[in-house]
């Protein structure tokens, strides 16, 4: 099942990296939670796809341009932990940005139930089960 799981993720991430954010809701549960952790701009936890699409739309809308590419992707316990480089230009200011960051992806029969954004990579362990 940790392969399986891997691959939902990497093709979630293949979207992603194009700047197809709508692609990777076919892989979510309709129950699906987000959570945005502590240390990013807009953290929050949502509940539902509905809301989780309302919450990317209005991310998205502050950048003339996004991508999220893997760097790493391996499966943790029951979890999916993903080392993240997300490269963007601010729609306002017109800056680019660069930032290297964690997700944790939760899976059940094939279709992802919680995904969790993290800082670094010794949160994002420890939020898995798992100690650095």
């Amino acid at each position: 099942m940790s392969q399986e799981n891997v691959e939902v993720v990497r093709r979630v991430f293949d979207a992603w990296a194009e700047g197809d954010f709508r692609t990777a809701t076919g892989y979510f549960d309709a129950n699906v939670v987000l959570v945005v952790g502590p240390g990013f701009i807009d953290p929050d936890a949502v509940l539902g796809l509905d809301a989780v699409r309302d919450y990317t739309i209005q991310f998205m809308r502050q950048w003339d341009h996004l991508t999220m590419s893997a760097e790493e992707v391996r499966p943790v316990g029951d979890t999916v932990l993903v080392r993240t480089r997300q490269v963007g230009s601010g729609k306002a200011s017109g800056a680019d940005s660069e930032m290297t960051y964690f997700w944790l992806f939760s899976l059940r029969a094939g279709k992802i139930i919680r995904l969790e954004s993290v800082r670094d990579e010794a949160s994002a362990l420890e939020a898995a089960g798992l100690r650095e």
